[in-house]
């Protein structure tokens, strides 16, 4: 099964890229969340990065991560995705991502945004699907 055309808001993706951009050194996290039946990303939370080195890898903390779901469900959103940043490299999942969070759940998108050249951002979004990260379309429809 191919991962479907994912899509997100302007506002969304202008966030995204800020909160990625603001953690730098660090790699940035959070989730990504919008109306189910819409299938489309409206806002991007940030999540701290907690990981021992943050520079390589990410760690969702805790009270944050608790924070934005509450959050989500109070705005009677629903989780569509997560992302974080490479700071010095592709948009590529490394070892430590395969081995972190997936689901086979089409509606669950991993996305990586590359800050190789900060002013020109990459990103890759990824569906986890048989066991790996497949590369999923995506497109900003507001």
């Amino acid at each position: 099964m191919k991962p479907q055309l994912l899509h997100i808001t302007t506002q969304a993706y202008d966030r995204l890229i800020a909160s990625c951009l603001e953690a730098l050194p660090r790699e940035a996290c959070g989730i990504l969340t919008g109306e189910p039946n819409i299938g489309k990303i409206i806002d991007v939370t940030a999540i701290a990065n907690v990981h021992p080195s943050p520079s390589a890898a990410f760690a969702f903390a805790p009270d944050d991560w608790v924070k934005a779901y509450y959050r989500m469900q109070k705005s009677r959103q629903s989780l569509l995705g997560f992302f974080h940043s490479h700071p010095t490299s592709p948009p590529h999942p490394s070892t430590a991502d395969e081995l972190g969070i997936h689901t086979d759940d089409l509606l669950l998108s991993h996305w990586i945004i590359s800050l190789q050249q900060p002013l020109q951002p990459e990103i890759q979004a990824y569906c986890y699907l048989n066991g790996c990260f497949q590369p999923a379309q995506w497109a900003i429809a507001d």
